[in-house]
């Protein structure tokens, strides 16, 4: 029997993930698939597995034959829980890699695909300690990818020593670094070995570079937030994306981005997020479905923002009635919150 060679995927599903990022993920996950298919010796041996984490960690395939795996779905979740992921992806390796002894020689030694593009909002250092504990030096590859101008790559760079950089995420330079990643793995099943010397192609794709630990740059911009609201006309949820701009002081509208369905995790339509000053953010996106670019917050028991579109004027001023909670309010003039829930990707 051939030794199994186990991959473990960890992808980041935060809201950040929004637009490009979220199709350009679910769109390489698919190819590295189809194109390690296609190599007879990575059919043979490659396992694969793909961990999720937003809010929390959850696995979406679990370590399964090369010939069965099936693209799972990908859904969107709130908050960047790497450590959670880290901690699951011990758990794991530890209930599904056979280690090698003096009776079976084992599995070959997994490699790991991590691709976080914000700030873990758990404890990372408390999950790489169990981590390490549970997992020591068993993992021959830990390839480590920060997406976009956003990641955080001091904290990346605790969790392994391979560190890359894709400069953008933009839909072009996600779907080379998943193409690197494909050809990098089918080189892997070719060229195993007990010691599990570093396996990776030397050139690297355009807009995708080698970070060295030792000389990171400070990371002292602030990072965007994202808000997710419903349309008060079609009921159909939306995600605003803000950027900070240094020279204003304030969080402006960059673009709002429609969400199917199948786009967002049904159990983490909710989640804490660090508290923004309303008075530093400026006018917010228009609604992706109505054009609206005016907005309701629904009382502290609901918390839903929706757009003003679905607002009905009657006699005793207007009113609105909440997409999610069905509450019909008045909007009083003057009234409002003075800040927001909001979730850093």
């Amino acid at each position: 029997m051939l030794r199994r060679l186990p991959v473990y995927i960890l992808l980041d599903c935060s809201e950040s993930m929004v637009g490009e990022g979220l199709a350009a993920a679910r769109r390489g996950i698919g190819n590295i698939l189809s194109r390690l298919g296609t190599n007879p010796q990575a059919l043979e041996t490659v396992h694969i597995s793909i961990i999720g984490f937003a809010g929390k960690a959850k696995v979406l395939l679990p370590l399964t034959a090369l010939p069965d795996a099936t693209m799972p779905p990908i859904r969107l979740g709130n908050g960047t829980a790497l450590g959670a992921a880290l901690e699951l992806l011990a758990a794991r390796i530890r209930d599904e890699v056979s280690r090698r002894d003096k009776t079976q020689r084992g599995d070959w030694r997994p490699i790991v695909i991590l691709l976080a593009d914000g700030k873990p909002t758990d404890d990372l250092e408390k999950s790489l300690k169990v981590y390490k504990s549970t997992v020591g030096d068993l993992v021959a590859n830990f390839y480590v990818v920060g997406c976009g101008e956003d990641a955080d790559l001091r904290s990346l760079a605790k969790v392994s020593d391979i560190l890359l950089k894709a400069e953008s995420m933009e839909a072009g330079v996600l779907d080379r670094l998943f193409f690197w990643m494909s050809e990098t793995l089918t080189e892997a099943s070719r060229s195993q070995d007990d010691k599990g010397g570093r396996t990776m192609l030397e050139s690297l794709p355009v807009g995708v570079t080698m970070v060295d630990a030792k000389h990171l740059p400070d990371k002292s911009a602030v990072g965007d937030f994202y808000l997710r609201a419903v349309c008060g006309v079609k009921n159909r949820p939306f995600i605003m994306h803000f950027r900070w701009d240094e020279a204003g002081e304030t969080f402006r509208a960059h673009r709002s981005h429609p969400l199917g369905q199948d786009d967002i995790e049904p159990d983490q339509e909710g989640g804490a997020g660090e508290s923004v000053d309303i008075s530093i953010v400026s006018s917010p996106p228009a609604c992706p479905y109505c054009g609206t670019d005016q907005y309701v917050i629904c009382g502290p028991d609901c918390g839903t923002i929706s757009c003003a579109g679905g607002v009905v004027r009657g006699p005793e001023g207007p009113s609105h009635r909440c997409p999610k909670c069905e509450v019909q309010f008045s909007l009083a003039k003057g009234a409002g919150a003075t800040s927001l829930r909001v979730r850093r990707g």
